[in-house]
Parts: C-alpha cells; sequence; structure tokens
C-alpha cells in the first residue's frame, strides 16, 4: 500500500495587511532571551569587575568584622604582614595563614580575621560585579 503526502504551502496575498503578516510570527515574550541548545563545550568571558575598593585593618587578638557579606563582591585579596587567623564567624576558630601570604577569597560570606600576637595590620582588596 503506497501512502500518499500532502504538501500544502500558503502563499501571502499580493498586498497583506498587518494583521495577516503577523500571523504566523512566533511570539517572544522576552526580547533579550534567545533560546539556544548546544553541544559539547561552550567558551565562556570572565567579566571585569565593576568596582573596587582597598582598605587596612590594624588586627589584635581578638577576631575582628572585615568584610561583610556582598553578593555583588566578586572577590577580595587578603594580606598580612604577621602570621594571622581567617575565619567566616567572630566566635568559630580561625585558620591559620601565614605571614606575606596573599589570600584570594572568592565568596560573599563575612570575612573575619585576628593576629595570634600582638598587632598587625591587613591589606584589603575587593573588586565587585556590580555597585
Amino acid at each position: 500500500m503506497t501512502e500518499s503526502v500532502h504538501i500544502t504551502s500558503t502563499e501571502d496575498p499580493p498586498d497583506p495587511d498587518l494583521a495577516e503578516l503577523q500571523q504566523r510570527e512566533t511570539i517572544i515574550i522576552d526580547p533579550y532571551t534567545v533560546p539556544v541548545r548546544h553541544v559539547g563545550p561552550v567558551g565562556t568571558r570572565e567579566l571585569p569587575a565593576q568596582g573596587s575598593g582597598a582598605f587596612a585593618t590594624v588586627l589584635s587578638t581578638d577576631m575582628q568584622h572585615i568584610l561583610g557579606a556582598d553578593l555583588t563582591r566578586k572577590r577580595a585579596l587578603l594580606v598580612c604582614a604577621a602570621a594571622w587567623e581567617y575565619s567566616a564567624s567572630r566566635t568559630g576558630g580561625g585558620v591559620p595563614i601565614p605571614a606575606n601570604a596573599v589570600i584570594d577569597i572568592r565568596h560573599c560570606d563575612s570575612v573575619y580575621a585576628k593576629v595570634t600576637t600582638g598587632t598587625a595590620e591587613l591589606s584589603t582588596i575587593t573588586e565587585h560585579w556590580a555597585e
């Protein structure tokens, strides 16, 4: 038994009005959204930071608040001339960091720090995605 295939084509009238032209358009709700389906790896580029800041904090043997939680923070660089401790909370135990080691933090949580003895200056440089 043979199946027949019927192809129907629609032709535009010689002078279509706007409603006739729009009836076949696909409605796009968000003009900035593009549907994409990829197969395999996709190359990306990191965007540059929109803003930055730099400051120094004198650390003591008490845990001090250095950076607050910030969803716009891209990263923070921390360095101290003396050995110090890094923590995510004021009451938590600190992670020992050697002197002159640059710590690159890429999270948005709060940052606390202290030195084990005496005082020392902690230098902080922050970068932000948006202001």
